[in-house]
C-alpha cells in the first residue's frame, strides 16, 4: 500500500494512479460560490495563502430567478444626466465698428486711392497723386475729416513716403500684410480695394505689421545694401573665372580663391600685359598648396582679346563692389555708435 494513500485528505488519481493532493479540496473549490472554504489543509498549505489569487479571479455566484440562471451583479448607482448648458444668445449678424474715424488707402506707384466713412464726407472715396504735393493734400484732407487711424497695404517701397507724412501729422498709420486684405475674385480695382481696406480696418478685422523706428530703418536699409553688394561681388568672381576658362586657363583649379592675394595678383598682371606663364607663377603666395611649376602649367592657354576685355570689366566691378562694402561697413559702425548706448562699467 502506498504511503500517500494512508494520509488523510488524499485521493488517488484513477488515470495515473498517483495520489493527487488537490483532489481532496476540489469539491470545496467548486462550491466556493456557496461559501465553502477553498483553502488547502494545513498539512499542504500551512500559511493558507495558496488560493488568495484564485479567489479574486473567480466569477460571481449564479442565482436562479424564475427558472432562469443569471449571474448576480453588484448594484451600480444610477448615472445622473448632466445638466444641459443654457441656450446661446442669437447670433448678431451686424458687426460693430471699432474705429469710427478710420480710412483705407490703396497704395500705387503713380496714384493713391483713399476711402473714409460716408457719414464724414459725401465724396468718401477720392484719388490723389503720388507726388509730394499730392501727399500733403491727402494728409490735409484726412485731418479736416478728423481721421485718427489709416490702414494701407505694404506695396513695395511706395508706402514709405506716405507713412512718414501720416506719422508726422499725428495720424496712426497701420501697415497691413496684403494677404489680410485680399479682395474676393472678380472685384479687383483700386477704388474697390481702398473701400475694402477701410471696411476691414473700421471693424477691427486686420492687424498692423511691425514698422521699426526711423533710425533702425535707416540702419537696416544700409545693411540690406551691403548684403546686395556681397552677392554682386560673388557674381564678379564668377565672371572672372569664366573669362579665364574661355582661354583655357585653370587658375581656379590650382589656387583656393581667385579673389585672394595670389589670384588677384595674377589677374592684375595679365591685364597689365604679362603673358609668360613662369612670370605669372612667381606671383604665388608662399601659402599656396601648388608649386610654381603647376601654376605655370595652369596659366598656359590661348589669349583672346574679347575674353581679356571681359576679364578687365569683371575685375573693375569686383573692385567697385569691394570698396562699396568697405564704405557700408564704415557707415554701419558710425550709426551703431549713435544708436546703441555705450556700456557702463560701474
Amino acid at each position: 500500500m502506498n504511503v500517500d494513500d494512508e494520509r488523510p485528505g488524499l485521493k488517488t488519481d484513477p488515470h495515473n494512479g498517483v495520489a493527487n493532493p488537490f483532489r481532496a479540496w476540489s469539491g470545496s473549490a467548486a462550491n466556493a460560490d456557496n461559501g465553502g472554504d477553498v483553502r488547502l489543509p494545513p498539512s499542504i498549505d500551512p500559511a493558507g495563502q495558496s488560493m488568495q489569487r484564485f479567489q479574486r479571479s473567480w466569477p460571481e455566484p449564479l442565482v436562479i430567478d424564475g427558472g432562469i440562471m443569471s449571474q448576480a451583479r453588484n448594484p451600480q448607482p444610477r448615472r445622473t444626466r448632466k445638466a444641459s448648458p443654457p441656450p446661446r444668445a442669437p447670433f448678431d449678424e451686424t458687426l460693430s465698428k471699432i474705429h469710427s474715424h478710420a480710412a483705407g488707402i490703396d497704395i500705387g506707384a503713380s496714384e493713391h486711392w483713399v476711402c473714409i466713412d460716408p457719414r464724414l464726407d459725401a465724396k468718401s472715396t477720392r484719388r490723389f497723386g503720388a507726388f509730394t504735393e499730392d501727399l500733403d493734400q491727402l494728409v490735409s484732407w484726412l485731418l479736416e475729416r478728423q481721421i485718427t487711424t489709416v490702414a494701407m497695404e505694404a506695396t513695395g517701397i511706395y508706402w514709405r513716403s506716405l507713412y512718414l507724412k501720416l506719422s508726422e501729422a499725428g495720424i496712426e498709420a497701420v501697415l497691413v500684410d496684403p494677404r489680410q486684405t485680399r479682395n474676393p475674385r472678380g472685384r479687383k480695382t483700386d477704388m474697390l480695394d481702398c473701400q475694402w481696406i477701410w471696411q476691414l480696418h473700421a471693424h477691427g478685422l486686420i492687424s498692423g505689421g511691425f514698422v521699426p523706428p526711423e533710425q533702425m530703418h535707416a540702419l537696416r536699409q544700409i545693411m540690406r545694401l551691403r548684403c546686395k553688394r556681397v552677392k554682386e561681388i560673388g557674381v564678379s568672381l564668377v565672371e572672372m573665372q569664366r573669362a579665364l576658362s574661355a582661354m583655357n586657363f585653370k587658375l581656379q583649379h590650382v589656387i583656393a580663391d581667385v579673389g585672394g592675394k595670389t589670384g588677384l595678383a595674377i589677374i592684375d598682371a595679365i591685364l597689365a600685359g604679362t603673358r609668360d606663364p613662369r612670370e605669372l607663377a612667381r606671383l604665388r603666395d608662399y601659402r599656396c598648396r601648388e608649386d610654381e611649376k603647376t601654376i605655370a602649367k595652369a596659366m598656359t592657354g590661348t589669349w583672346r582679346e574679347e575674353c581679356l576685355f571681359e576679364l578687365a570689366q569683371a575685375r573693375k566691378d569686383y573692385q567697385h563692389f569691394k570698396d562699396s562694402i568697405a564704405d557700408c561697413d564704415t557707415e554701419i559702425a558710425r550709426r551703431l555708435e549713435t544708436l546703441l548706448p555705450k556700456p557702463s562699467y560701474e
